[in-house]
């Protein structure tokens, strides 16, 4: 003990006179329980495992053993507990906790407890919840269980589970954070509420809000019984599953067979083709409901059935009106049968068919024909009705084109469903010795094209006198159909015309109509020798050349010649080009991006087709970052950006392409441009301000102009 008596001293020699003016006396004596602390034992298990601790409440106790026997522990265990100071990295700050709300934490800007400033958009929630309330399914007419899930403690508690009027439910089990319950049939929504000790569990839901959403507190969650489905509609001439010839003067009956109707007609509702069926009814599980007045009729029409708010619909009611025969068409007089051919496309056919419902006077009713599967308003061709009884029609056919029309029938505004018979017109045919390129010219049978697009002009009948109902095909002979030529026209004579599309070879053209087909030409069309692109040949790779061009290219392909020879990529010229022989052509590529860049050869007048697939140039690959006065680079990665933004990365690379590419460094970099001197290998761009978290190893990303993003990426760090 005699250094103990060293330390007044020492103090003396080292702090002012007044630095001992206070009393250095404890404020009370061991014995005395005001002078009670915790022990170190308290506060390391504090430290640990958050235990509260307790002090001594009587008077003091010397140690049992000597220090060196003790198995409390020492201030190095207690230190050993304590957090360090952390680089901002690893451990939140103020802002990463909900404001309101304590922890602890020590930093080079501050140590011990600490409040959160982080705002957040709903308050933090604590204690019991429930989370979801579900129902695997839930019959009308049987109701099912519901089970409610969160966290919350039944032990020892009273559960009920209430609807929304306060019945309660017959709990069927009940365990720490789950409760079953017994659901009655019933119908549309409801909500129930779980209680434990008659207080209400409270959950948090979000609702819908605009372009958001919006988190709620609730006592009741919902759940939704089946929704009703429709398997039958009878009434009129019954075809289940459908009913058809309704009156459209309505008062008949309707009976809708289905599940989940219930049987509360108040809650259910019944509309056919948009308009009130009711009053709703029920016969035995049945619905019924009496139908309403439709002048216009009408086939097909929704029947919806709506039960406490919930909805089936089937397309399965239809209106009486006039009915066309199944095999009952037939053309001047001519066997009735399936389908049928009209002579002419100029009309004046007599086409004769069967059925009901047509009435006896011809001004009440129309025909109408055209492409299965039109709205009557839609349909290209009107029959002209020249006698009507109620089972017959006669009409005259319209001047057109086309395979396979069908009939629609409307008498008094009811329209008939389209016939099952179809008619054709005669197939259009191509002139023969017509080919030429002007419409006064003479014809032949083998016509050279030219080089640019053209119109070619030829001989044609049964093309009818809408241009736009034929579409002309170019292709080999025995196609496929699928090139078309351009801007059909009709011409006086039996004479039409189209622009025909660059191409090679011989070929010959097909006409469609409306779905009738003509015989292939038999006049031929042939395309000028025009250079023909056949390969691209690039080191390493045709299809990654460098984007600051320079690089040297073998260009294969058959009709090459000297005469003003030029090679275009991507609609810019080729330079050094040179003709190898009339197969092979070398130039050096231009500066450029993109992935499938089209390559054409002129030879004078005389140009190819663009060839596609065979080109591309590199994507961008990034090399190294970095950034202007005020960031660290470390290793190659930028960090200590601030969050605000306004530092300038400089980023060096290959393959940026010669202008035009963006940097994405958490979002879009502002004020991107290439190096003047070296644009395809260093960019430089203004990074963003970065608005939340992560803060750090943010990717970066060059896309050049082509929009192709850099094969691989960097990091840049903000600020936390």
């Amino acid at each position: 003990m005699k250094y103990l008596a060293l330390i007044p001293a020492l103090l003396a020699c080292v702090l002012p006179a007044g630095a001992l003016a206070g009393s250095l006396e404890p404020p009370a004596p061991p014995t005395n329980p005001a002078s009670a602390m915790f022990t170190l034992e308290d506060i390391y298990m504090r430290m640990t495992s958050g235990a509260p601790g307790a002090k001594r409440t009587g008077a003091f106790v010397s140690p049992l053993a000597a220090p060196t026997n003790s198995t409390g522990h020492s201030l190095n265990d207690i230190m050993g507990v304590l957090p360090t100071v952390m680089d901002g990295r690893d451990t939140v700050t103020a802002m990463d906790v909900p404001g309101g709300l304590q922890f602890w934490c020590l930093t080079e800007s501050g140590w011990g407890l600490q409040w959160g400033t982080m705002v957040y958009d709903f308050a933090r929630r604590r204690g019991e919840q429930v989370r979801t309330l579900t129902a695997s399914s839930l019959p009308v007419n049987t109701g099912g269980s519901g089970k409610f899930q969160g966290e919350f403690i039944v032990s020892n508690k009273t559960v009920t589970v209430v609807d929304d009027d306060g019945t309660p439910m017959t709990v069927t089990n009940a365990v720490n954070n789950m409760v079953q319950f017994e659901i009655p049939s019933g119908t549309g929504t409801k909500y129930y509420t779980l209680r434990l000790d008659g207080v209400d569990v409270k959950a948090y839901v979000y609702l819908p809000n605009g372009n958001n959403t919006t988190l709620i507190e609730t006592n009741a969650l919902p759940l939704t019984y089946d929704s009703p489905e429709i398997t039958r509609v009878s009434g009129g001439t019954d075809t289940p599953p459908a009913t058809y010839n309704l009156s459209t003067l309505g008062g008949e009956g309707l009976i809708i067979s289905g599940t989940n109707f219930g049987t509360n007609a108040g809650v259910v509702s019944v509309t056919l083709g948009g308009l009130p069926c009711g009053p709703a009814a029920f016969v035995g599980s049945d619905i019924t409901c009496t139908t309403p007045a439709n002048a216009a009729g009408g086939w097909d029409l929704d029947v919806t059935v709506t039960v406490d708010g919930l909805s089936d619909t089937k397309p399965w009611a239809s209106y009486a009106g006039p009915l066309i025969n199944p095999v009952s068409l037939s053309v001047n007089g001519g066997p009735a049968g399936p389908s049928i051919d009209l002579t002419s496309c100029d009309g004046g056919d007599s086409i004769h068919f069967t059925g009901s419902g047509f009435g006896s006077v011809t001004g009440d009713v129309t025909v109408k024909y055209g492409p299965a599967n039109y709205d009557w308003e839609d349909l290209p061709y009107s029959a002209t009705v020249t006698n009507v009884s109620d089972t017959e029609i006669y009409c005259i056919s319209d001047d057109g084109i086309g395979a396979n029309m069908v009939f629609q029938v409307r008498v008094n505004g009811v329209t008939s469903q389209e016939g099952s018979d179809t008619a054709s017109y005669p197939a259009p045919m191509f002139l023969t010795n017509t080919f030429r390129l002007a419409e006064i010219d003479p014809g032949t049978t083998n016509l050279l094209g030219v080089v640019q697009d053209e119109r070619l002009y030829f001989g044609v009948t049964n093309a009818g006198s809408e241009a736009s109902f034929i579409t002309v095909y170019i292709a080999d002979p025995g196609g496929p159909y699928t090139d078309a030529c351009m801007a059909f026209q009709l011409h006086p004579s039996n004479t039409a015309s189209c622009v025909v599309p660059k191409g090679t070879g011989t070929k010959i053209l097909k006409l469609n109509a409306v779905g009738a087909w003509s015989p292939e030409s038999t006049d031929t069309y042939t395309y000028p020798d025009i250079p023909v692109i056949t390969n691209i040949a690039c080191w390493p790779s045709a299809l990654s050349c460098p984007t600051e061009g320079g690089s040297f290219l073998t260009i294969e392909g058959t009709n090459f010649s000297s005469t003003a020879l030029s090679v275009i990529i991507g609609g810019t010229f080729c330079e050094t080009v040179m003709l190898l022989s009339p197969t092979q052509i070398a130039c050096f590529s231009p500066p450029g991006t993109g992935t499938n860049v089209p390559v054409i050869v002129k030879c004078g007048d005389k140009t190819s087709l663009p060839a596609t697939g065979l080109f591309g140039y590199a994507p961008p690959s990034l090399g190294s970052i970095d950034g202007d006065s005020g960031v660290t680079r470390v290793g190659n990665t930028i960090v200590d950006i601030p969050r605000e933004g306004g530092v300038e990365l400089i980023i060096t690379g290959d393959n940026f392409g010669p202008s035009g590419a963006q940097i994405i460094a958490g979002g879009l970099c502002t004020g991107v441009r290439h190096d003047s001197q070296d644009p395809n290998h260093k960019i430089y761009g203004m990074i963003p301000h970065h608005f939340g978290p992560p803060y750090y190893n943010i990717p970066v990303y060059v896309i050049n102009s082509a929009g192709i993003v850099s094969t691989n990426k960097i990091y840049v760090t903000y600020l936390e």
